[in-house]
């Protein structure tokens, strides 16, 4: 059979869409529902349609956006299709930029003078007819995109040129802070975040869902600064006005979607900190909740779904399920890819993922050639859509650098040995600088990178470098997360590495790498595919040192550890069934057990608690 033919509504508006030019934007949207001029324009927009036998001239569509933008934004139900209409005219402007050569002497701050995200920005703060209600719409569409910078443009104009409410005011600060963490704007969201606290704090008759949501931006400013536990403490805060203000049409059904988005973005927020945290019960259960209400609510193939898989691929890698996480975000990266194109924020974010759990997967393999292509094409985007030294192309550049280590390490003594090896250095000591001039040395990035350089600087046989830089790893990550994380296990098993291989000095060696095993255990249990690492490096040292009962003792706590690898394969954690999605607890339900549950190592030291109240 060959494919059905078109219904009569298609017909019609793709008509419509062939004449485009002869209808002005305000007698078309006089003529037709709002939902159609989304429709017809979106099909303008791909190419399926074309005016008058041609294609509609690229400046003339964009006009036609801008104008009817405030009315395309009317209908919640079609924001993934205007999503993907913007970015097809967004592209085809940089097409275009690109064909007249232009695209190297047209940005302004990242972003193109011309590229319809800040045209509707601008549009909206030059328009005497534009109202505050409109503008907390066009800054919520922007900041879903990844358009920060415009996002901000908007919510200023409303602060500071537009009578507000309390509720509006609250919203606008609320979208700014989301705006300015998400762009690593750090001043500019220390200050939003000032004005905010002192907002929400003198207003106590704040609608419930608009403090719920105040307070998971909150948690995002300081998860945005890498301060996990204020980020955990305010989503708790958060949950705890759910549970509070919960009834079961608040995030149960579609004819809600914009109580739904608040319900999933803040158990969205929670499950991050938690698995950062390596609260992993806790983590799973709350993503396993939002995967439900994305896929119930707005669909398999909307951006609420992409980012719940992107959170999801995130549990996944930090509780050592590799393979399953990199399906996850293969599956996100698609979705982003259809809604939002190639050069968005969205893209570059869900490509750097994918590329950093495929270099994690086949670190055993050295078949990094996948993952090195993914990270290659999120700089090469990021380059694009972002100013030069932007904190977020740090992560990108960091991943490749990685990969191209671990590639210089599997061909060591060809002639492109060297040269890899200098270009991640490259990469690693921008990453570094960057971070720096944000955040400073005492950050948990900043350790990060300082790890990064001390690996890279034991390949090159740089050993006293690379053992300053692991020691400062490890002093910043203890500081900040406390003796038993995740982070610094990783720390403390690479300059095990160092003291056993490179400098023979094996009786650090061996505490070390006992010490990163006891972290590893307590963290993930005796499977964790990280401590094999580990288990080798003592075997190292006992046989350099002669202790032949040890190393006995440890080839067969490896053996036996393969074989929990073996039970660990074939009991994957996987994504929730179809039919678990369908028949899902409430969100009570869920709420309720998540505070049942007992924290599992949720006592770290906050090294700043005592200088500002982290609960409402």
């Amino acid at each position: 059979m060959g494919p059905s033919p078109p219904t009569l509504v298609k017909l019609a508006l793709g008509a419509v869409g062939r004449n485009l030019t002869i209808f002005s934007p305000h007698l078309l949207a006089a003529s037709l529902p709002v939902t159609s001029l989304v429709d017809i324009l979106h099909h303008v927009a791909t190419g399926d349609c074309a005016a008058n036998g041609g294609v509609v001239d690229t400046e003339y569509l964009c006009t036609y956006v801008v104008t009817l933008f405030p009315l395309l934004l009317l209908p919640l139900h079609k924001r993934d299709q205007l999503h993907r209409l913007i970015q097809e005219v967004s592209e085809k402007e940089l097409s275009r930029e690109e064909d007249e050569g232009r695209s190297g002497d047209v940005v302004v701050d990242g972003h193109s003078r011309h590229r319809l995200p800040r045209r509707l920005a601008t549009a909206f703060t030059n328009s005497s007819s534009s109202n505050t209600k409109e503008g907390l719409r066009l800054g919520g569409f922007l900041l879903d995109a990844g358009w920060y910078s415009e996002t901000a443009i908007v919510m200023r104009h409303v602060l500071e040129h537009m009578n507000t409410n309390l509720e509006q005011r609250l919203t606008a600060l609320e979208k700014l802070l989301l705006a300015e963490s998400y762009h690593n704007l750090v001043g500019d969201a220390g200050t939003t975040y000032s004005k905010l606290v002192a907002l929400i704090t003198e207003s106590k008759d704040a609608e419930s869902l608009t403090r719920i949501r105040v307070y998971n931006a909150f948690s995002i400013y300081h998860y945005s600064e890498n301060r996990y536990d204020k980020a955990l403490r305010w989503s708790i805060s958060a949950m705890n006005g759910l549970k509070q203000t919960y009834c079961p049409s608040l995030a149960e059904s579609s004819s809600s979607p914009a109580s739904a988005m608040t319900v999933i973005d803040v158990l969205r927020q929670a499950a991050i900190c938690c698995s950062v945290k390596r609260e992993l019960v806790k983590a799973k259960l709350l993503i396993t909740k939002v995967l439900v209400l994305a896929r119930s609510v707005f669909g398999t193939r909307s951006i609420r779904y992409a980012d719940a898989l992107m959170d999801y691929g995130f549990y996944l890698i930090s509780s050592d399920n590799v393979r399953q996480g990199v399906d996850v975000y293969t599956e996100a990266v698609a979705i982003r890819q259809e809604a939002f194109g190639t050069y968005n924020i969205n893209t570059v974010l869900a490509l750097t993922e994918l590329a950093y759990s495929l270099y994690v997967q086949e670190y055993n393999t050295g078949k990094f050639g996948t993952a090195r292509c993914y990270a290659e094409q999120a700089m090469t985007v990021a380059s694009r859509l972002l100013p030069s030294k932007h904190l977020l192309q740090a992560s990108s550049s960091r991943v490749l650098a990685l990969i191209l280590e671990e590639i210089a390490i599997d061909n060591a003594g060809s002639p492109s040995e060297e040269k890899l090896l200098v270009e991640a250095e490259t990469l690693h000591m921008t990453c570094l600088q960057l971070t720096l001039s944000v955040f400073g040395e005492m950050n948990v990035q900043s350790a990060k990178h300082y790890g990064n350089l001390g690996r890279l600087y034991q390949t090159m046989k740089k050993y006293q470098e690379a053992e300053v830089m692991h020691l400062k790893a490890i002093s910043i990550k203890e500081r900040l997360l406390g003796e038993w994380d995740y982070e610094v296990a990783l720390s403390v098993g690479h300059l095990a590495s160092l003291y056993n291989y490179d400098l023979g000095l094996f009786h650090k060696a061996e505490h070390l790498h006992l010490r990163s095993i006891a972290i590893g255990e307590r963290l993930f249990g005796e499977a964790y595919s990280g401590l094999e690492y580990d288990y080798r490096g003592l075997l190292q040292v006992y046989l350099m040192t002669g202790r032949e009962s040890k190393y006995t003792e440890y080839s067969r706590i490896l053996a036996n550890w393969k074989l929990l690898q073996d039970i660990k394969s074939a009991a994957v954690d996987t994504k929730p069934s179809s039919g678990q999605l369908e028949s899902y607890e409430p969100l009570e339900s869920t709420l309720n057990q998540f505070h049942q549950l007992s924290w599992c190592r949720w006592k770290d030291n906050d090294p700043d608690a005592d200088e500002e109240e982290t609960t409402p």
